[in-house]
């Protein structure tokens, strides 16, 4: 409430809704699932969708924050969104180090939790912005249910714009793992 002055709180409460919104529809995760040795890419996974769909309600790119006290925070947001094409190659090496087994998933747990600044604002946002550029806003739904889905749709978007795919084909079979386990069925 302190920052109320200087948001819109209309778009700052619909980012926030949102979150409600799409955890209201997550599919309830198996018993167990914060211990197992891929949770950090389950939910490094699904807050850079969460919080990159959630992005394009309230904060445009480039983003200039309304609150003085925040410039710093504009500035690196920007920062890492620019790099976000970088940022998916490192979480393609990540994916691939953890197809080699669960162990090696285990040992990459914070690596793969730290490689998204924020929780992924600036990252999702730029992967998000590009399926809603490329496809439009009802393709935002099917991302919306599903983490890998909007990795899907990213790389679809890439594949539009002439870009080649973003993760490789033993990432993709990480993803296809974590979305077997945790998405798939909405």
């Amino acid at each position: 409430l302190l920052n109320v002055r200087h948001v819109d709180l209309a778009r700052n409460l619909g980012h926030e809704f949102h979150h409600s919104y799409v955890n209201r529809l997550a599919r309830p995760l198996p018993p167990g699932s914060d211990t197992v040795d891929e949770a950090g890419f389950r939910a490094a996974l699904y807050d850079l969708r969460n919080e990159g769909l959630a992005d394009l309600i309230d904060k445009p790119y480039p983003f200039v924050s309304p609150n003085p006290g925040l410039a710093q925070y504009a500035e690196r947001y920007n920062a890492e969104y620019a790099r976000t094409p970088a940022v998916m190659r490192r979480l393609d090496s990540l994916l691939v180090a953890a197809s080699a087994g669960p162990r090696q998933a285990a040992a990459l747990r914070m690596p793969v939790q730290m490689l998204f600044w924020s929780n992924g604002h600036p990252n999702g946002a730029y992967v998000a912005r590009e399926i809603l550029q490329t496809f439009g806003k009802d393709s935002i739904r099917a991302a919306a249910l599903d983490p890998a889905e909007f990795l899907r749709l990213y790389a679809a978007a890439e594949r539009v714009h002439g870009r080649p795919d973003p993760l490789s084909a033993k990432a993709w079979s990480t993803i296809a793992r974590l979305d077997a386990r945790y998405w798939k069925g909405r």
